[in-house]
C-alpha cells in the first residue's frame, strides 16, 4: 500500500479522480479528497493485481451531505460496478433476507461479466450504518445481519446469490471497494478528527471492535453552506455567460435567484448536476426574450442544454 501511495501510477489516478469528483460536487474539499486517494489506491492494487484488500472508507455526516452521491460519482469516474446495501432495509421488519451478503446479488452480477475480465473490481456502498445499531430502549444489536459485514470489510470470498444463476456465486472482497456511511448524530464532532478516538466512539455506539478494527479510513462531511453553493454557481453562470455571450450574467439573473437556486442545489442529490442543467434552460429563456447570442445560433446553443431531474420546486 505504502509502495502504491508514492508511485507515479497513485498521483496521476488521484489527480485525476479528484478533479472528475469536484467537477459537480463542491463543498468538504478534504473529504472528497481522502475519497479520491481511497479510490486511487484500489485501482493502483487492482491494475497491478495485488491481492491487498482495497480501502473501507467511512463518511460520516448529516443527511443530505452528499455520502450517496460521493459513493455513486466515485464508481462512475473508476468506471467500475456499484453495489448498494442500507443498513435501514436490511435490519428492517419484513426483510426477506438473513445476512448482508444477500444485498450483494446485484453487484455480483455486474461483476460475473465483461466488468469482472477488466479485473478492476467494484465499488460497495454501505449506507445508514447506524441502521444496524437498535438505539431504542431495551433493543439490542441487529447482530445476524451487522456480523455478516465482517467477511466483507476483511477482504474475505463471500458467496452470494446471482439472478443469473441458481448457483452461489463466489465474491472475492478484497477486490472491492468498500464505502460506507452513517449519520451517527449521538458521537460528538470531534470524535472524527481522528481514525482512532473515531473508533473508540464507534465501539461505545455499539459496534464491535473487530467491525470497526478492518475500517481503513473515515472521513466526516459537513453540511454544505449557502456561501459554498453561492460562490460554485456564481463560476458557473460567468462560464455558461461566455457560452450563451451574455454580459454580467450574474446581474441579469439577479442575486435572488442565484440564493434560489442555491438552495435547490443544496437540497438535490445531483448537486451541481442540477445547476448546470437548470442555467441552461434558463439562459435559452433569455435568448428567447432578446438577450444577445455572441453570434451563435439558437441551435447551437440549444445542443449545449444538459436534460436533468429538476426538483418539483424549480419546475414549478
Amino acid at each position: 500500500m505504502m509502495k502504491a501511495l508514492y508511485s507515479n501510477d497513485f498521483h496521476r489516478l488521484y489527480d485525476r479522480i479528484r478533479n472528475d469528483l469536484t467537477t459537480d460536487y463542491f463543498g468538504n474539499e478534504e473529504t472528497i479528497s481522502m475519497v479520491s486517494a481511497s479510490a486511487a489506491l484500489h485501482m493502483v492494487a487492482r491494475k497491478r493485481g495485488h491481492a491487498t484488500v482495497s480501502p473501507r472508507h467511512l463518511l460520516v455526516g448529516p443527511s443530505s451531505s452528499g455520502k450517496t452521491h460521493i459513493a455513486m460519482a466515485t464508481a462512475k469516474v473508476l468506471g467500475i460496478p456499484f453495489g448498494i446495501i442500507s443498513g435501514a432495509v436490511t435490519t428492517a421488519e419484513g426483510f426477506k433476507g438473513t445476512t448482508i451478503t444477500d444485498g450483494l446479488a446485484g453487484l455480483a452480477k455486474a461483476l460475473s461479466g465483461k466488468k469482472r475480465r477488466q479485473g478492476l473490481g467494484g465499488l460497495l456502498f454501505v449506507d445508514e450504518m447506524d441502521g444496524f445499531i437498535r438505539r431504542q430502549p431495551g433493543e439490542g444489536l441487529y447482530e445476524a445481519a451487522l456480523y455478516s459485514l465482517l467477511p466483507i470489510l476483511g477482504g474475505e470470498s463471500v458467496s452470494t446469490s446471482c439472478d443469473t444463476t441458481r448457483s452461489p456465486v463466489e465474491l472475492k472482497t478484497n477486490e472491492i471497494l468498500v464505502l460506507i456511511a452513517g449519520v451517527f448524530p449521538e458521537i460528538c464532532k470531534s470524535k472524527w478528527n481522528s481514525l482512532s478516538t473515531a473508533a473508540d466512539a464507534l465501539v461505545d455506539y455499539g459496534f464491535p471492535v473487530e467491525l470497526i478494527s478492518r475500517i481503513s479510513h473515515i472521513s466526516a462531511l459537513q453540511p454544505l453552506k449557502i456561501q459554498e453553493a453561492m460562490q460554485a454557481i456564481e463560476k458557473q453562470v460567468n462560464e455558461l455567460g461566455l457560452l450563451y455571450g451574455i454580459k454580467n450574467p450574474s446581474v441579469v439573473l439577479g442575486h435572488g435567484f442565484l440564493r434560489g437556486l442555491a438552495n435547490e442545489v443544496i437540497k438535490s442529490k445531483y448537486g451541481l448536476r442540477f445547476c448546470k442543467g437548470f442555467l441552461h434552460k434558463r439562459f435559452m429563456e433569455l435568448i428567447g426574450h432578446g438577450h444577445t447570442t455572441g453570434g451563435k445560433s439558437r441551435q447551437y446553443l440549444s445542443s449545449k442544454v444538459i436534460a436533468l431531474p429538476t426538483s418539483r420546486r424549480m419546475r414549478a
